[in-house]
Formats: C-alpha cells, sequence, structure tokens
C-alpha cells in the first residue's frame, strides 16, 4: 500500500492520468495485447494505475475504522506505521544515492550528471524552441495555403505576425540568413520541398518543449504523430509559456530519451539498409544490420512498435520517415546534454536541428 499511496500524491500523478498521451497508449495496448507481452504489461500498469485512488480510499477508511476502534492503541499503531513509512523511504533514497556513487566510482569513464542549466541557458533552449515552432508553424500554413482555395478578401498575415514575434523577442537578426530569407518570403510562396523541412522542425520542438518541461510526456519515436501543427500553433500563441519557471528535465530522464532514441535509429537503419532502402557505410555495417533484423522480425514481443505494427512490418516510408526523426531527436539529445556539460559553447546564430548525420549503428554510440 505504501507505493499506491506514493504513486497517488507523487507530483506526476493526476497530469498523466488526465493526459490524452496516457489513453492514446492504453488504447494501443488493447489493440495489441492479444498479441504483444509489452502491450499486456503496459495494461497492467495502466489498470493499476486506474485503480490506485480506489485502493488508497479504501485502505483509508479500513485503517480510520481501525483507530477509533481501538482507541489509544490504534493510534499508537498508526504512528509507528508513519514512523516506519519514514524510516523505508529515507534508507530507499540513500540507498538509491549510494548505487548512484558506485557506479561512478566503479567506472571511472562515466561523467556525473552535469549541473541543471543555468537561467540564460534555459532562456537559449526557449528561444530554440521558439525558433523551431515559428518554423514549423509557418510550414503549416503553407501546407494549407497549397491544398485550400480561400475565399476572396481573405487576407493572410501569417508571415507578419511570425516576424513581428521573432522581432519583439530579439531573435530576428540572431537565426541564420537562410532561414530568415525564407521565412520573409510571401505567403504561399514556399515549395512543397521549404514545407517538407519546415514540418521536420516539429521534432526539435517536440524534444524542446519536453525538456522545458512544458510536456511532461515525450512520446516514443513510434507514438510520435507525422505532423501535429497544434504544437506549434500553441507555442507561437503563448510564447510566454516557454520563458517562464524554471524547471528543466533531469539529465537521467534525458538519457532515457536518449538511449530510447538511439535504439529506435539502430533497427531502423537496420530495416532499411536489408530492405536496400539505405547503404551501409560498409561490409561490417551490413553485417550488423542483417544480425538486428534476424533478431527482431516479425517477433511481436520484441520489435519495436512503429504505430500500430511492429518495424520488421512497416512500411518502407514509414521506416524512413521514423529513422529520420530518430536520427534528430538522438543527435538533438546529444547536443543539449553537451551543452550543459559545457563540451559546446551555444553558437550566437540560431540554427534549425535539420542537418542528419549518418545513423551509426553500434550500441557503442548510444551512451551521452
Amino acid at each position: 500500500m505504501y507505493s499506491l499511496f506514493r504513486l497517488l500524491f507523487s507530483a506526476g500523478y493526476w497530469r498523466t492520468l488526465f493526459s490524452s498521451d496516457f489513453w492514446v497508449r492504453t488504447a494501443r495496448s488493447v489493440r495489441r495485447v492479444h498479441k504483444d507481452r509489452r502491450a499486456r504489461k503496459q495494461l497492467r500498469s495502466a489498470l493499476i494505475f486506474l485503480i490506485a485512488p480506489v485502493l488508497c480510499i479504501v485502505y483509508a477508511f479500513w485503517l480510520l475504522a481501525m483507530v477509533f476502534g481501538a482507541g489509544v492503541f490504534g493510534i499508537g499503531i498508526v504512528a509507528l506505521v508513519a514512523v516506519i513509512v519514514t524510516i523505508v523511504e529515507v534508507n530507499r533514497r540513500r540507498k538509491a544515492s549510494e548505487k548512484k556513487r558506485a557506479e561512478l566510482a566503479a567506472n571511472p569513464e562515466l561523467r556525473p550528471p552535469p549541473p541543471p542549466p543555468s537561467p540564460e541557458l534555459r532562456r537559449t533552449f526557449a528561444e530554440l524552441a521558439l525558433l523551431h515552432a515559428v518554423y514549423a508553424d509557418r510550414s503549416g500554413s503553407e501546407q494549407f495555403l497549397h491544398t485550400k482555395i480561400l475565399p476572396e478578401g481573405i487576407e493572410i498575415i501569417t508571415r507578419r505576425v511570425q516576424l513581428d514575434l521573432l522581432r519583439d523577442r530579439g531573435l530576428y537578426n540572431r537565426i541564420e540568413d537562410s532561414v530568415r530569407n525564407l521565412l520573409l518570403r510571401a505567403d504561399g510562396h514556399w515549395t512543397a520541398a521549404d514545407c517538407h523541412e519546415g514540418s521536420l522542425a516539429l521534432e526539435p520542438l517536440r524534444v524542446l518543449r519536453w525538456c522545458l518541461r512544458l510536456d511532461h510526456y515525450l512520446p516514443s519515436i513510434g507514438e510520435a504523430p507525422r505532423l501535429d501543427y497544434k504544437l506549434s500553433s500553441q507555442t507561437v500563441k503563448d510564447p510566454d509559456s516557454l520563458f517562464r519557471g524554471s524547471d528543466f528535465v533531469s539529465y537521467d530522464t534525458l538519457n532515457i530519451a536518449f538511449r530510447a532514441a538511439a535504439n529506435f535509429m539502430h533497427r531502423c537503419f537496420a530495416e532499411a539498409v536489408v530492405r536496400g532502402l539505405m547503404q551501409p557505410a560498409d561490409e561490417e555495417d551490413a553485417a550488423r544490420a542483417r544480425r538486428i533484423v534476424d533478431d527482431h522480425s516479425g517477433n511481436e514481443h520484441k520489435d519495436l512498435v512503429l504505430g500500430d505494427t511492429i518495424v520488421s512490418k512497416a512500411t518502407d516510408g514509414d521506416i524512413l520517415h521514423a529513422r529520420l526523426l530518430a536520427a534528430r531527436r538522438y543527435h538533438l539529445l546529444s547536443w543539449i546534454a553537451r551543452v550543459q556539460y559545457g563540451d559546446f559553447e551555444v553558437p550566437d546564430v540560431l540554427r534549425i536541428f535539420f542537418k542528419d548525420p549518418p545513423s551509426p549503428t553500434s550500441p557503442e554510440d548510444s551512451d551521452l
């Protein structure tokens, strides 16, 4: 019961319970429960998550009934239980801290977690998020103009509003020339390639919002929607939300997301190589890709889930798109961590994260 009460009173319990992501994941697990052990585990966790308040309330009523029924003796028992729970919690935290120190001592090559970003560095991350939001939102507007016929007399002001926003925030003169020139084009004058590049800014925006704790859940690559312009539109409409507060994702949480992105990148790259969609760097890369595919192909319990299917059964287009998103998330999270460590200096010119270095397939490349 102690673990249920800890869950119930944790900071993220109610936020998670009322988030759409929780219900989307649960629905996906229901669809895959008949063939995927991971979906069954997720469904069990969701069930415990849902009934935790009921169990805690029932237990609390039972405890109160016992206390009032036993008088002073019952109060003494409750006090003793409270002391024991406190000791257990303190001991748990102490052991976790000792385990972390022991891991660092046993592995000198492991770096200790970096300090939280300074207010200035956090502001830089917020500015990058705003730039990506503007870029992606303009892409969504341009795609809308390419596919819809507007009534006469309708004036499109997306360009003007977004440029004014960048000027108000002091970002207009700090973005790279190619992006500024693109944003300066008249509404409706982006090419299809420009719109595609702009849509890819949604992934860095999603990651940066998560790092800034505007969003407390980062969808996996397999869960992330292809195009979700609501994310960029919401950010552009309320840019102050990026700069409020001082929270930032913990290094341990960031590292988990980094490893997950690396795993997805390796898996999709291997599948793309075996299908002939991408070229390996050398024979060793090709052999490694074949081993990964042979180990995962057709295994509903082990292969990574992409949408409602697994990678080995996904379409070529979905695999290439997922690999691209995973590579960008991988490199962005790596960059964020290294900036926190001080390995990289934040450049004066703010850039869009759509450079796509080759994807490694070696697990050795999966550490921050």
